[in-house]
């Protein structure tokens, strides 16, 4: 029994040792800058390309917290913003999880999954009918609101320090208007640059 707890415990110490080895924190800002639309998941990619132009922009911080030769797994936080014409401006607070995989050097793909908070400001304006049977404007700071997402890209290292990416992101908020609309669908196609700190 001895020698089995001994096996175990050093088996346990070399494992975390080897992990230890392999992960190498490094940090990012990514500034990204693309295009919104509310289309259909993955499908709707030639709408968002095709359509008006709706900008959006985020800044974001990124860490690793694993990392080996080809493999990476990384944390991102977030904030940006986004106008849908004529119907609300929002203001996007993300966290990401991501797993990347590199090809050789420079390019690599990534997909991730996310969650986070979102504030609607609607484009036009809220009433509501006071005692008198008149409607009244209501003054409101916007709507608190749910999202996630997923998203699919690739990125390309010139060097250690930047790199370039280009990724289409599913964002889904919730909810959107309770009674007929309880989830919107949006499709982001955005470029970013990341510079590792």
């Amino acid at each position: 029994m001895k020698h089995f707890v001994l096996t175990l415990y050093l088996s346990l110490i070399t494992t975390i040792g080897v992990m230890a080895q392999s992960i190498e924190p490094q940090q990012a800002l990514i500034l990204r800058k693309g295009t919104i639309g509310a289309s259909l998941p993955f499908a709707g990619i030639p709408k968002v390309l095709t359509d008006i132009y709706r900008p959006y922009a985020e800044l974001g911080y990124a860490f690793t917290f694993y990392q080996n030769e080809k493999n990476l797994l990384w944390l991102e936080g977030r904030v940006g913003y986004f106008n849908h014409r004529f119907v609300q401006q929002v203001i996007p607070i993300m966290v990401e999880g991501a797993y990347e995989r590199r090809f050789g050097e420079q390019f690599s793909a990534f997909a991730g999954l996310g969650i986070g908070y979102l504030h609607a400001f609607p484009h036009e304006g809220r009433f509501e009918l006071n005692d008198n049977g008149q409607y009244e404007p209501v003054s409101a700071i916007g709507r608190a609101q749910f999202g996630a997402n997923v998203t699919l890209g690739g990125k390309y290292a010139f060097n250690d320090t930047w790199s370039l990416s280009l990724g289409y992101r599913t964002l889904l908020q919730m909810p959107f208007v309770n009674t007929y609309v309880p989830l919107l669908p949006y499709g982001i196609v955005q470029f970013g640059i990341h510079y590792a700190l």
